[in-house]
């Protein structure tokens, strides 16, 4: 048990067991959007042309390094990009403990770790590749450049320090200007001005190129519907700031309470808590529940945790330590197996879809209802039929010259044709009929900006996709965590 601080044997375990997930984690929704410009069956550019799509991208849509980075996926096998983003989760793991475990007890590494996993909404389609390198990759860089900005100890390697923190700030805005904010008022109240000041202005630099993007700007000022109200929001997407700034508002109703937030402020864990403030406000205006309060989550995680941790002593210490890395270890193994048969599946779907002229394809999958609640939307496979997002950008990478797909079971095509008038329940629940409810309508979806038809069976919603002129395929709707 001595190696059990993020030790070589679990940390290369759960390495390998997130290779295993990554490989067999289907590329879906803005994965196959951004791969294809360049790959697909619709491709627009050839690869030389990606510096004309990231003019493109940051006057239109956003500045995001992390979104410049995904096309290059389309040009990397499988065996290559697996390892990259295992190696950015053990990263994002490793930093954190760095921050949020300073005495390095190696007791207290996988308790930051299972925080990590439960705290975060990993649930909000972390299994995107594109919302890996959003989110992931971009705390990880982030944290780390967090870490080279405050230390009290020489900086090795500057340059390379220094293009780290410039690239960091590029990454989203949502995480490099809060930090940015709150390690310069960190510097100006502690009047810091040493060595780490360049890789600060590098930070800043970084982070400057991403917000003023004109396509952030114009997002800015866009519309937004919330996906719920704000005290709903909060409870979501920002528990953790919510709970940090809670605790130093009560700090200062006394003299003495004062003082010690003052002297809090006045260090790195302060500009860290005003980070968490301040992306927390962004989050809570563009309104979305989940992702958007990442970043607000993450910066307050390690501010608690550096509160807390050290509390928990012996002789509980030791059991809840073993406890969190039989957790972690038995958690990885089950996605990471789980995702194999998923990407099996989704695998034989575009398999199939390809052939498809009319875009139906005949086979049993499982479907997010038929999933372990504990797997809270960290795994991918064949998309749901109302998930309308991930099937769309399916049909323009793999097949645009068909519809976009239906997947419908197996046992289908044993009741086609289906005769006029008639209705059939499959052995799954789903049902086959040729008339439609009046209750039928196309709703929708704001956040996908996209439209599903829908209708009501005995309090519950259900999906109807047309499977020729006469036929109609009826399935439950399954929201997923983030849906409204």
């Amino acid at each position: 048990m001595k190696q059990i601080s993020g030790g070589r044997l679990i940390t290369g375990t759960i390495f390998v067991l997130l290779v295993i997930k990554f490989y067999f984690t289907p590329y879906s929704g803005d994965d196959l959007s951004y791969m294809g410009v360049f790959s697909g069956e619709s491709a627009q550019l050839p690869w030389w042309g990606l510096p004309r799509f990231a003019a493109s991208h940051w006057l239109h849509a956003n500045g995001r390094l992390a979104n410049f980075v995904m096309p290059v996926c389309a040009f990397l096998p499988k065996w290559v990009v697996a390892p990259l983003f295992a190696a950015a989760v053990v990263w994002l793991l490793s930093i954190a403990d760095r921050l949020a475990n300073p005495s390095r007890n190696p007791w207290l590494t996988p308790i930051v770790w299972l925080t990590l996993i439960v705290a975060l909404p990993w649930w909000d389609s972390m299994c995107l590749f594109d919302c890996q390198l959003n989110y992931v990759w971009t705390s990880a860089m982030t944290l780390t450049s967090f870490r080279l900005i405050t230390t009290s100890q020489p900086v090795r390697w500057k340059y390379g320090a220094a293009a780290l923190c410039f690239l960091a700030g590029c990454m989203h805005e949502s995480a490099s200007l809060p930090l940015l904010c709150g390690l310069s008022a960190w510097m100006l109240a502690s009047r810091r001005h040493s060595e780490s000041a360049p890789l600060l202005y590098a930070f800043a630099a970084g982070t400057l190129l991403v917000t003023l993007s004109p396509g952030i700007l114009l997002r800015a000022g866009g519309e937004r519907i919330a996906d719920d109200p704000l005290p709903m929001l909060i409870l979501k997407s920002d528990l953790l700031p919510l709970l940090l700034w809670s605790g130093i508002a009560m700090g200062t109703l006394t003299r003495k309470g004062r003082r010690k937030i003052t002297a809090f402020m006045h260090t790195p864990d302060g500009a860290l808590a005003i980070a968490a403030l301040l992306s927390a406000a962004i989050g809570l205006w563009s309104g979305i529940v989940g992702r958007s309060g990442w970043f607000a989550q993450l910066f307050a995680l390690v501010v608690l945790s550096r509160m807390l941790l050290p509390r928990l002593k012996a002789p509980l210490l030791r059991p809840v330590a073993v406890f969190s890395a039989a957790v972690v270890m038995v958690y990885f193994s089950m996605l990471a197996a789980l995702q194999v048969k998923l990407g099996k599946e989704h695998d034989r779907m575009v398999q199939l879809y390809s052939q498809s002229a009319d875009g139906v394809v005949f086979m049993d999958y499982t479907r997010d209802s038929d999933l372990p609640y504990w797997v809270l939307g960290r795994t991918r496979g064949v998309p749901d039929p109302d998930d309308v997002h991930l099937l769309q950008c399916l049909a323009q990478y793999y097949h645009p010259e068909a519809p976009q797909p239906v997947v419908v079971p197996e046992e289908t095509r044993l009741h086609l044709p289906l005769a006029t008038g008639s209705e059939v329940t499959l052995a799954n629940g789903d049902i086959l009929t040729t008339q439609l409810p009046a209750s039928a309508a196309a709703t929708y979806m704001p956040r996908e900006k996209l439209s599903v038809r829908l209708l009501e069976i005995d309090g519950r919603q259900w999906v109807a996709q047309q499977l020729d002129d006469s036929t109609f395929h009826l399935s439950p709707r399954m929201i997923d965590p983030g849906d409204r």
